[in-house]
């Protein structure tokens, strides 16, 4: 039987957060795999696919996740993950994968003295996760292949949506795996066509998609068929400045706004140099956070500090700090004293 946790005064000042009133039984929230092709999907011309991780929380506040994703490595390997934007804050070093398992973790920012934690409620993107066949595919070729969540109802140590506080608990309740038929990518030649014209841009990712107006966030634009040549990147309507530009990846600087308050997601652009273009949606300009003239709890990215040492955040939720301080994955207790 696991000991009760004993948290200091300090502790208990610093993680407190309003009670919900829902009881831990409770478990609305929901997580899923995604592909805009169905689950028949034609590989690209990598011979590559994504997946997007989509969260719910049920109509409940959510401070944060982690997800394992499992896969056959016989039949899949895993290439890359990115943070779906959610979560507007990605734990540092994730994501990881080791024996078949991709691990990643999310969380909302922490919030400035004074401030309520910007929870989440609803459903979105969590992650996106990239994958190839462990062997390539002929053109028109098949297979399957099943993505699962690592999750039992009730245990702390794998796939879990954290409510707003302790007493909230995981509103996780379930976990849907999925079986995709994968299809070798297939050239299209097309005889009566003569003009010499490939594919449109196409965006898989962007990260950050969140982050402060009034300072400069570097965007990096995840994808294929952006081309060699430098072309556009229009975060809304605005340009922003290209660092750097290339066939599958594009880095900016997001152009700052003045805003008050947070807005809507706006889209953002790529622009091939021939003028094809794709969109997604979307990015959030956050207004700068109240710190009463101090900004030294400010990173860079704009985001108050919320880095991750191991299990313990420096300044996390209360459900994230006790599971991250005092279990580890194999479910077993850890040291026990602040």
């Amino acid at each position: 039987m696991k000991k009760l946790i004993t948290i200091s005064l300090a502790a208990l000042y610093i993680l407190a957060l309003p009670v919900s009133g829902v009881l831990a039984q409770s478990r609305p929230g929901t997580l899923s795999y995604y592909n805009s092709q169905g689950t028949t999907i034609i590989l690209n011309s990598s011979n590559r696919f994504t997946v997007s991780v989509i969260v719910d929380t049920g109509g409940l506040n959510s401070a944060g996740a982690d997800v394992y994703t499992r896969y056959n490595t016989s039949q899949v390997e895993f290439v890359s993950g990115s943070n779906g934007g959610f979560y507007s804050n990605l734990i540092t070093g994730w994501p990881t994968s080791d024996n078949g398992m991709v691990n990643m973790g999310a969380v909302i920012p922490s919030p400035a003295a004074g401030e309520d934690p910007q929870y989440k409620n609803g459903s979105g993107t969590f992650a996106t996760l990239t994958f190839e066949p462990a062997t390539t595919l002929a053109a028109g070729d098949t297979m399957t292949t099943t993505l699962s969540f690592d999750f039992a109802l009730g245990s702390t140590t794998d796939s879990n949506i954290a409510g707003e506080d302790a007493s909230t608990g995981d509103i996780l309740g379930s976990a849907s795996s999925t079986t995709f038929t994968l299809v070798g990518y297939e050239a299209d030649d097309d005889d009566d066509d003569d003009d010499d014209t490939t594919a449109g841009p196409d965006i898989s990712s962007v990260s950050p998609t969140s982050g402060r107006a009034d300072i400069d966030i570097v965007m990096y634009i995840y994808g294929e068929d952006f081309g060699d040549d430098e072309g556009t990147v229009r975060i809304g309507t605005r340009n922003a400045e290209i660092v750097n530009w290339s066939d599958d990846e594009i880095v900016v600087i997001v152009p700052q706004i003045s805003i008050t308050s947070d807005t809507s997601p706006y889209q953002v652009r790529v622009i091939r140099d021939d003028g094809e273009y794709d969109t997604y949606y979307g990015y959030t300009y956050l207004a700068a956070p109240s710190t009463d003239g101090d900004d030294d709890d400010l990173v860079d990215n704009g985001l108050p500090l919320a880095a991750w040492f191991g299990f313990i955040p420096l300044n996390g939720v209360a459900a994230y700090w006790i599971k991250r301080k005092y279990f580890t994955k194999a479910g077993v207790p850890v040291e026990e004293e602040l």
